[in-house]
């Protein structure tokens, strides 16, 4: 008999487009993202919380036009002043990216008017949208206000948590906001969707068997998921490792709430909202300070590693004399995580391989610097989920009581679904 422990790869990577299944949320803005935009408002907003789906659900819009169009997947949105734009116009083609705006329109609209007479259509998903700056968002918004860039066969979708939606309508961002079509919500799956969903997995993993999840641990599932898909398939994971250490062949409920306990299950946004704030705020950021032009990151990489949860940033320069043993790799983190991301989840490895950093120097320095790296704003925290690798949880302090202050201030309601566009404020 196959142990339940083998299964788990059918629970695994939630970025591989192979596992794509649309359920409600996802089927109505993978529509609205295939249905043509209009001519001068052709850039499109996905929104949801972290492991709603985003990435996946990209990747499967890529996949469906890539044999028609030119499809580019931008995910390295942790850039510098200016470092955006180059990335953004040489994963287009582009050989030499100019970093000034009129000289990135006239590269942009070559390669448009290139693919338009191919009859080829341009679409540029950018993942994890929340993370670019200010800035960066600007100089694309500037260097999409030109007529070649006013064509429903260019389309640009931004997909981001939450905190986008008010991003993108601040002033500065009024040619951006302007250009924008529509908004996308992902909503959580119901409870007759999350059984559906695990039923899938199994199934496009190869499984033919009796699914080894009883009725009353897929009502449990359900509950304790959320509906949302990245917590359903780190709880399922560990209750596949949890019953083969038990040597049960059917998992129960009983089975979901004890791994429930040691699993990585995301934390909604309310619940960060509650964690312990600090009574300080961090200096201010310095903008003046770009990061590395060359994202050290590989697509890869990119598609197999724990989405971060909020928007990162430059950090001030580290004060002398404010460091220990493992002054180096802390300052990796800090200048990694930002001044202003709201969590992240990983494990060792993957957090390594983001901020450059031996893995041993990496692990000592999270274990042991906890307090040096909680005054840079950066809460540490450790799980050991059943079967899984050693979990690594990051949150910043900082945001939490920006978000709480900017709630309190905030008379906008909490949207859902497809919205209508409000008009610019």
């Amino acid at each position: 008999m196959q142990s339940l422990a083998a299964l788990s790869e059918a629970f695994g990577d939630t970025a591989n487009p192979q596992y794509f299944i649309p359920f409600h949320t996802h089927n109505a803005a993978l529509r609205l993202l295939s249905h043509p935009p209009g001519e001068t408002r052709n850039i499109r907003v996905i929104i949801g919380e972290p492991g709603m789906g985003k990435t996946i659900l990209l990747l499967r819009l890529l996949e469906e036009f890539r044999g028609s169009a030119l499809t580019v997947h931008l995910f390295w949105t942790q850039l510098g002043h200016g470092e955006f734009l180059c990335y953004f116009l040489r994963q287009l083609g582009v050989v030499h990216p100019a970093r000034d705006v009129r000289q990135a329109q006239e590269q942009l609209s070559a390669v448009l008017e290139r693919e338009f007479h191919q009859a080829r259509k341009v679409i540029v998903a950018v993942d994890e949208a929340h993370d670019l700056d200010i800035e960066a968002l600007c100089e694309l918004a500037e260097v999409l206000d030109c007529n070649s860039t006013r064509n429903k066969d260019l389309q640009v979708v931004l997909a981001g948590l939450p905190i986008l939606k008010d991003k993108i309508a601040v002033p500065q961002l009024q040619k951006l906001w302007e250009r924008v079509s529509e908004i996308t919500v992902l909503s959580p799956l119901t409870n007759e969707e999350t059984a559906s969903y695990i039923h899938r997995r199994l199934e496009i993993s190869g499984y033919r068997g009796a699914i080894p999840f009883a009725p009353d641990a897929i009502t449990a599932l359900a509950t304790l998921a959320e509906g949302v898909p990245r917590n359903i398939n780190n709880l399922c994971r560990s209750c596949l490792f949890l019953a083969t250490e038990r040597s049960r062949t059917t998992i129960d409920s009983s089975i979901v709430h004890s791994a429930r306990a040691s699993c990585d299950i995301a934390p909604r946004l309310e619940e960060m909202l509650s964690w312990p704030r600090p009574a300080f705020l961090l200096p201010r950021i310095d903008q003046a300070k770009p990061a590395s032009a060359e994202p050290p990151m590989s697509r890869a990489y990119a598609q197999n590693a724990v989405p971060v949860a909020d928007n990162p940033t430059s950090v001030p320069q580290e004060p002398a004399g404010e460091s220990g043993n493992n002054a180096p790799t802390a300052h990796c983190i800090r200048q990694w995580f930002g001044n202003t991301r709201l969590a992240w989840s990983g494990t060792i490895a993957e957090l390594a391989a983001a901020v450059e950093a031996p893995e041993t120097d990496l692990a000592h320095a999270l274990q042991q610097d906890c307090e040096e790296l909680r005054g840079f704003g950066i809460a540490v925290s450790f799980r050991e989920p059943v079967g899984c690798l050693r979990q690594i949880t990051l949150r910043s302090l900082r945001l939490l009581e920006q978000t709480c202050a900017t709630e309190v201030k905030s008379e906008s309601p909490q949207v859902s679904g497809t919205i209508p566009l409000r008009p610019y404020p």
